[in-house]
C-alpha cells in the first residue's frame, strides 16, 4: 500500500492511501544500487509501470513512471495521470510530471 502523501494524492486525487495487489519486476543489485526496467504495481483500476533505481547506500531513489487505467471490464481506459518521477532521499522524496 502506498502511503507517501504527495504521491498518493497525485495518483488517487485526493484518496488518504493507495492499495495495490501487486509489485513485480526484475531487479538488479550491484554495488550498493537495486535497479529494475520492468517494474509493475497494479491495482483493479490502475497499473504503474516504470523503470529506475534504488541507491541503497546513499538512501536515494530514482524511478519514471506511467499509469495505466482500466475501466469496469479490466480494459486499458486513458488516464489523466501524466508519467511522472519519483527522487530524492528514500525518506523525503519528490513526485514531479514529467513531459
Amino acid at each position: 500500500m502506498l502511503t507517501d502523501p504527495g504521491l498518493v494524492r497525485y495518483l488517487s486525487q485526493g484518496a488518504e492511501t493507495l492499495p495495490f495487489s501487486q509489485l513485480l519486476g526484475s531487479f538488479r543489485a550491484g554495488q550498493g544500487i537495486v535497479r529494475a526496467q520492468d517494474l509493475l504495481l497494479r491495482n483493479p483500476k490502475m497499473s504503474l509501470i516504470g523503470e529506475g533505481a534504488v541507491d541503497l547506500a546513499k538512501s536515494y531513489v530514482s524511478i519514471d513512471m506511467h499509469a495505466v487505467s482500466r475501466n469496469a471490464d479490466g480494459k486499458a481506459a486513458d488516464t489523466k495521470i501524466k508519467p511522472f518521477r519519483i527522487e530524492g532521499p528514500i525518506s523525503d522524496f519528490s513526485t514531479t510530471a514529467r513531459p
